[in-house]
Parts: C-alpha cells; structure tokens; sequence
C-alpha cells in the first residue's frame, strides 16, 4: 500500500487562490497586526531597512492580501495566532 506524502507549505501568501486545487487541508493562522510587526523587527529588519523601504510596502501587501483575497474563507481552519 502506497501513502501519499504530507507536504507542509507555510507563508502568508501560501493559500493564494490559484494554489487552492493543490491543496487537501489548509490551515490560517490569524496573527494581530502589529504582533506581525513586531516579529520583523524583532527579526532585525529595521536595522537591514531603517527607512523601512521594505517592511512598508510588504506590511501594504499583507494587509491589501487580507482584506481583499480574504483567504479565510477558503481555508478549513483559523488558529488565533499570538
């Protein structure tokens, strides 16, 4: 007997409408704005980017991602991210 194998993809942009036949099980986690904010930080991209040439446009994109594709609508699950 055969088993398919589990492929796990993971990233905010990782239930995108056109990869949602390619998909058995996704799963949202839903983190608070500004906690996403802080883990970049925390990640040190304001030292790498102070004037924040790439952590704006990025957070624009997520927040454009969220509010217009609205990919909880489509996953199986929503886990409340911290």
């Amino acid at each position: 007997m055969k088993s398919n194998p589990i492929i796990l993809v993971e990233g905010v942009f990782s239930s995108r409408p056109e990869l949602r036949a390619f998909t058995d099980l996704a799963i949202f986690v839903d983190t608070p704005r500004e906690e996403r904010l802080r883990r970049m930080r925390a990640r040190g991209h304001l030292v790498r980017d102070p004037e924040n040439n790439w952590l704006l446009p990025w957070m624009a994109v997520e927040d454009w991602y969220l509010s217009t594709v609205r990919p909880t609508k489509y996953v199986q699950m929503t886990l409340q991210g911290f």
